[in-house]
């Protein structure tokens, strides 16, 4: 702490920086409270907080436990990022406000965060002191007061983003007080020792709250190999470029290699449940990068959101054209920061750093193709050379562009803010502005719907059909409230069945067959007959990208085995009961089907399925499963206890299904 200490009592003038700091974090709540006050949970959200609704309320160490066992967003679960969600909410369903409200304290104190390690970036240089604490705060108010994170922020699961980026922001600021120790051989040991802490501690909490958090090494390479060597003029001993290679060159290297392990196991040329393949994606990057940077650098009103569905991926070098300019654009642009990296150390390490930020999310992994959260990070100093630029303005010109920069920039965050606090409005919003994704239109028909305007929802849903009549999703979407309103006809069936065996193919439209074979179940106004949704379930089984994966095809099957029982025909929902069931062999899967066996009187065959759930659990097999197993061994204690008391009441019907691991 000596070294910040002795800074803060340095003559020159860190007071008004250190002021307007908390004055920046109450912009950002004060910008952000419409969002919160009337804010929704989204996609993402649901699948991922729904499983607070397991255990009725989470307010026992086992049951927090549990809760933070269950991660199903990436390789470790993301913890950490779960621990957070129960801070705010501890059953389901829940209200948002308290965890949006914990985004945008989370997003303040990220702000500051970047102030922190700017500043220690421009700490060792030779610069006045007033300087590098404006360039920090207004490093930091650029980042933090654009209107881009609104996305982000307002998003409540992209907590996991953000909190990985506080743990690499944490990371970063330790990693730069220890190496600005080490520069004085009295400290250089204790300097050394907070470095390497702050990589291991940053790195680990990071990961474990978003996977991208692994990029931690890579960030600090860069900080290393530009900003040490070049901002602040040091030159690496035999102790240092030993230290560089072993923690930072190493790690930075194996990311590289598991992208190369990731395209070699399961194929460049190969779709994973997406419309385009790694190589594709690999080619589709470039131009999203650019389009990303233009969207930072030049702020604006309204953004695409949460839809980038539309957007056309590459095929090749050629097509569209734009690819190969943008390939040839961005290693232009690496290339020129580097080499520039003596001159314009800045510059060099904002595009680095933003660059370094997209190697795992926007490579071949198949992820989808854009997301404006994967910037939250990347983009943390974006703005440090253009805070330096706008700092080098003569002081009449600088006391006018940059309180104007504020303003604009907190006046766009707000119209985002707001719009996100009314979520209808921001769904129809979201169609209007991405008039070519099928998402946006249906998330906004499904919200309109709900909220009691069909006559609205049906006209947006038929004009989005008249540009896209061979979207499945258009189609299959339209059908409910067409029965409802009693317009339903054998055209409408006809159409949306020839648009999934031959419209573009979109993985996500088979999200619509659960809740149609629900609506059914529940015999909502909405519901197609029986007949109908095994007509649109066929035509997926017919077409080979839908039918391919296992999944998909064991997911249709299911669904199937629900519509029989809807219809009493025992035997043909056993049959394809009995397929899933065998296939997956998930503890997870048998208690499904217990549960809609049971819900229809076959209790003999529900139990059935109960007892082979308990025999896959004591063999071991725990497949898909997201709580320890004495949370498993309670709940067949509890169902078993249900189906008693079911069979107690109506009687033992005979077995139909018979179960097989």
């Amino acid at each position: 702490m000596n070294f910040l200490a002795s800074t803060l009592r340095e003559k020159t003038r860190p007071l008004p920086g250190l002021l307007t700091l908390p004055c920046l974090i109450l912009a950002v709540w004060l910008l952000y409270r419409p969002g919160i006050e009337g804010g929704a949970f989204f996609f993402d959200d649901i699948p991922n907080l729904s499983v607070l609704g397991n255990f009725g309320q989470v307010d026992t160490w086992r049951e927090w436990w549990a809760f933070l066992k269950s991660g199903i967003a990436g390789p470790t679960g993301r913890p950490l990022s779960l621990l957070t969600f129960l801070f705010d909410g501890n059953t389901w369903p829940t209200d948002p406000e308290p965890f949006l409200r914990t985004n945008v304290i989370l997003h303040g104190l990220n702000g500051g965060l970047i102030f922190l390690c700017t500043y220690l970036i421009l700490n060792p240089a030779s610069k006045p002191e007033c300087y590098k604490y404006q360039a920090a705060l207004l490093t930091a108010s650029l980042w933090t007061l654009h209107p881009y994170w609104a996305s982000t922020v307002l998003y409540t699961v992209q907590r996991m983003a953000m909190l990985s980026a506080f743990f690499v922001l944490l990371g970063i600021a330790g990693y730069l007080w220890g190496r600005n120790l080490t520069r004085n051989p009295a400290t250089a040991k204790r300097g050394w020792t907070i470095a390497f802490s702050a990589l291991a501690l940053g790195g680990v909490l990071a990961v474990f709250s978003k996977e991208n958090g692994a990029l931690l090494p890579l960030y600090l390479l860069v900080i290393e190999t530009i900003v040490i060597r070049h901002l602040w003029k040091e030159e690496k001993d035999a102790f240092t470029r030993r230290w560089v290679a072993l923690l930072l060159i190493a790690p930075s290297i194996s990311i590289v290699g598991y992208l190369g392990y990731r395209a070699g196991l399961h194929g460049l040329f190969e779709h994973h449940f997406r419309p385009f393949t790694p190589y594709e994606r690999l080619l589709t990057e470039p131009r999203i990068i650019f389009r990303y940077l233009h969207d930072l650098l030049i702020p604006k009103p309204g953004y695409p959101g949460l839809f980038y569905d539309n957007y056309s991926f590459s095929t090749g070098l050629t097509s569209p054209p734009q690819t190969l300019a943008a390939i040839a654009g961005l290693v232009l642009l690496a290339g020129t920061s580097i080499r520039l990296r003596r001159q314009f150390p800045l510059f060099s390490f904002a595009t680095l750093f933003y660059l370094a930020g997209h190697t795992l999310e926007s490579t071949i992994l198949p992820l989808e193709l854009a997301f404006e959260h994967r910037n939250y990070l990347p983009a943390a100093f974006l703005f440090t050379p253009i805070a330096a630029l706008l700092l080098r303005l003569p002081t009449v010109y600088r006391r006018l562009t940059v309180p104007g920069i504020i303003v604009v920039l907190s006046v766009f965050c707000y119209q985002q803010t707001s719009l996100w606090g009314k979520p209808v409005e921001l769904s129809v919003y979201w169609a209007m502005k991405n008039p070519d994704s099928d998402r946006a239109t249906v998330v906004a028909f499904s919200r309109l719907q709900q909220h009691g305007n069909p006559k609205l929802a049906l006209d947006l849903i038929n004009q989005a059909l008249t540009r896209r009549p061979e979207s499945a999703a258009l189609n299959l979407a339209s059908l409910g409230l067409k029965k409802s309103l009693g317009t339903l006809s054998e055209k409408d069936i006809r159409q949306a069945v020839q648009s999934i065996e031959s419209g573009p193919y979109d993985p996500h439209v088979t999200n619509i067959i659960e809740p149609m074979v629900n609506d059914l179940i529940d015999k909502h106004p909405d519901a197609l007959v029986a007949e109908q949704v095994r007509r649109i379930i066929a035509a997926f089984q017919r077409r080979r990208e839908y039918a391919q994966p296992k999944v998909e095809r064991l997911a249709f099957l299911y669904q199937k085995g629900r519509i029989e029982l809807t219809q009493k025909n025992i035997r043909s929902a056993c049959r394809h009961f009995n397929t899933v069931s065998s296939e997956t062999g998930r503890v997870g899967t048998d208690l499904k089907i217990m549960s809609d066996l049971a819900s229809y009187g076959y209790i003999s065959d529900a139990r059935a399925f109960l007892m082979q759930a308990k025999q896959r659990l004591s063999n071991g097999n725990r497949k898909g499963l997201r709580f320890p197993d004495e949370w498993y061994r309670k709940e067949f204690i509890r169902l078993a206890s249900e189906l008693d008391a079911a069979e107690s009441k109506h009687g033992t019907p005979p077995r139909r299904c018979s179960p097989i691991l």
